[in-house]
């Protein structure tokens, strides 16, 4: 069952925190408390890694709106973002113009870290103060030749590999994400993911009305792939966004448990570097990586993939809260033109089972082989892993293209699969008629094939249709290893393409892909309630900030309990322990005994997390040692540092 059905009255419109910035602004937009960053420093950046420290004049429990001021900027970082209550989110916005960001060889273009419930949106709304008059991307339905008219454009101008547009990271959880332009990086788009740090949920996640578009990798990467420990999603919704012509898969999802939403996008061309991407099998459209609880992909348009429209990876992880319910359902969305197969389920269940109902199937045009030689066309257009460890259900599919399976299945269920034509949806104004025929016709400009053994040149005939730079050229004559842009007698330039992928009124498939009307209809999690106090340890002594010291690298100590903030520890519940805006930490993630302890911004780095153990020690899993005094003092004044848990008295410490 679809997990919008699942949630009693979500498809009513619920006005959140995270659903529209305009319900944020307080009772009087009159007197919402603003703060406007300083401009960029002498490098072009504007870089605070952590925000609250950086301002301390700034009340950040109640400010409404935090403006960046309008301008070209080299980098953007804005770290240690405050957790805010829900019904008072912090809202970033650009401020008197365009704010853009990028293009400069940076390692990063604009980093967001830490923090929950917070806003970052280039939307205008004149009540909510938000946004620029003069900047409103498609929020009027102006989604033709939108570019270049959102408040925040993201344009790193392919100027670094390994470039990521927009990345959100160290424990951020809570945030929505609005009206951004993200263009023109040599790999992600949109990152969202806390490497390596099992207790940094994210959840109340909200993506929507972004415009992503031409990108060396994934579209949207969310989630780590790497091994354990990796942290969750939970109550995720990603709607109304385009995301188009990628050069790997358009949307990656990893380590998604209950409560993940995504609907009404376009998502493609993906694949189109399928011929020298940055790794082989990286040529996918969705890749979905699900460890517990329900998801549903829905009404979308996904068009333009290598070798899978869906790549499934049941990903099990002990201890996660599996439920006999948990279902991933894949429904009523519009899928065309792939090099190679449909849908792949690796093996290895982990209790979720996949639904695919009401979809329908078209484009299935093989040339796989020009890149994997050894490869043939499937037999089928959906196959699992193995035959045993995930229930599949198919209803109600429409296929225009091979069989569903060839072979029958154990554990594969096909009620009223019906094979027939099916009729292209109809974009108002995309990319131009010839491209509209099939999707795969448009790849990444190379010289060589990379992903083939040996590498050959890549031979381009007179008519190919490439994406170079971000723009897209049409071959004059026959060539090889000549680039775009080198030469107007081979290559000719091709107008901007429009990018309204809105469906005309005529369009077969109605009510797929984005809309002037898409709303977001998930309810997000309550708020749950943060511990905070003190930390009392050895002879009932406290662990304290020395002097209150809100400087990076200030030690962290043992003194008498009293009152204050120096001895004020919050426990958000990401595996850190913070206290005065800044994290417990092992100084430079050391792991050696007697490695001291420090005051540190909030990085979701190993060295930040700390487990409680039933016997009362505080054990950081990165070191495999626990929290200590030196020498095992209860001296005033002594320095906590990291040791061997032995469950001294000194190692046990009552937590708020």
């Amino acid at each position: 069952m679809r997990l919008r059905s699942l949630m009693t009255t979500v498809l009513l419109v619920v006005t959140t925190l995270l659903a529209a910035p305009v319900a944020t602004q307080s009772a009087n937009a009159n007197t919402l408390e603003t703060f406007t960053l300083p401009g960029a420093d002498a490098n072009g950046d504007i870089n605070h890694a952590n925000i609250v420290t950086a301002f301390p004049s700034v009340d950040w429990e109640t400010l409404d709106r935090l403006y960046i001021p309008a301008g070209q900027y080299r980098s953007i970082h804005l770290g240690g973002l405050p957790d805010r209550d829900a019904d008072r989110p912090l809202v970033i916005t650009n401020s008197g113009g365009q704010v853009r960001v990028g293009g400069e060889n940076h390692p990063y273009v604009f980093a967001v870290n830490g923090g929950r419930n917070w806003v970052l949106t280039g939307r205008y709304d004149a009540a909510a103060q938000t946004g620029h008059t003069s900047y409103r991307g498609h929020a009027d339905g102006d989604w033709a030749d939108s570019q270049d008219t959102y408040g925040i454009v993201v344009d790193d101008e392919f100027s670094r590999q390994g470039g990521i547009g927009l990345s959100v990271s160290s424990g951020a959880s809570h945030f929505e994400l609005d009206m951004i332009e993200i263009r023109r990086l040599e790999f992600a788009g949109l990152m969202m993911k806390t490497d390596n740090t099992g207790a940094a949920t994210m959840r109340s996640v909200r993506v929507h009305d972004l415009y992503i578009h031409d990108t060396g990798a994934e579209g949207i990467y969310m989630g780590s792939t790497q091994a354990q420990p990796q942290h969750i999603f939970e109550n995720v919704e990603i709607y109304n966004n385009r995301v188009l012509r990628t050069g790997t898969e358009a949307l990656q999802v990893g380590q998604a448990g209950d409560q993940i939403a995504v609907h009404h996008n376009v998502f493609g061309p993906a694949a189109t570097r399928w011929r020298s991407a940055f790794s082989h099998w990286q040529d996918g459209n969705i890749q979905w990586g699900q460890r517990y609880g329900s998801a549903a992909f829905h009404d979308n348009v996904v068009i333009g993939t290598g070798d899978l429209f869906i790549e499934f990876f049941p990903t099990t992880v002990s201890g996660d809260p599996y439920c006999p319910s948990d279902t991933v359902t894949f429904e009523d969305n519009y899928f065309a033109d792939t090099s190679y197969g449909g849908v792949f389920t690796h093996a290895g269940g982990t209790g979720v089972d996949v639904e695919f109902t009401g979809n329908t199937w078209r484009g299935f045009n093989f040339n796989y082989n020009e890149v994997y030689p050894n490869v043939t066309a499937p037999a089928d257009m959906f196959s699992p892993g193995d035959t045993t460890s995930v229930t599949h259900r198919w209803t109600d599919n429409v296929i225009d293209g091979p069989p569903l399976q060839a072979t029958s299945r154990p554990n594969v269920t096909d009620t009223n699969t019906t094979y027939a034509t099916v009729p292209r949806v109809q974009f108002r104004d995309f990319m131009g008629s010839y491209l509209d025929q099939d999707y795969r016709r448009l790849e990444w400009w190379t010289d060589r094939e990379t992903l083939q053994d040996g590498q050959p040149v890549m031979v381009y005939d007179e008519g190919d249709v490439v994406v170079h730079g971000g723009t897209l050229y049409e071959a004059l004559e026959d060539n090889q290893e000549v680039p775009p842009g080198s030469s107007t007698a081979v290559w000719q330039a091709l107008p901007q393409p429009s990018d309204d992928v809105r469906l005309t009124a005529a369009s077969p498939h109605a009510g797929v892909g984005v809309g002037d009307n898409v709303t977001g209809y998930l309810v997000p999690d309550p708020d749950p309630v943060v511990p905070s106090g003190q930390i009392v340890g050895i002879a009932s002594k406290c662990v304290t900030v020395e002097n209150g010291n809100t400087a990076n690298t200030t030690p962290i100590e043992l003194e008498p309990c009293g009152a204050g903030a120096s001895q004020t520890w919050s426990l958000p519940g990401d595996g850190s322990i913070r206290a005065l805006g800044k994290c417990l930490d092992v100084q430079w993630g050391l792991t050696p005994n007697g490695t001291v302890i420090q005051l540190y911004d909030c990085i979701g780095s190993g060295s930040q997390q700390w487990v409680e153990q039933t016997d009362g020690e505080l054990l950081n899993p990165q070191s495999g040692r626990c929290l200590s005094t030196t020498g095992g003092s209860s001296a005033n004044g002594t320095r906590l540092i990291i040791w061997d848990c032995l469950t001294r008295a000194d190692q046990v410490w009552a937590l708020p």
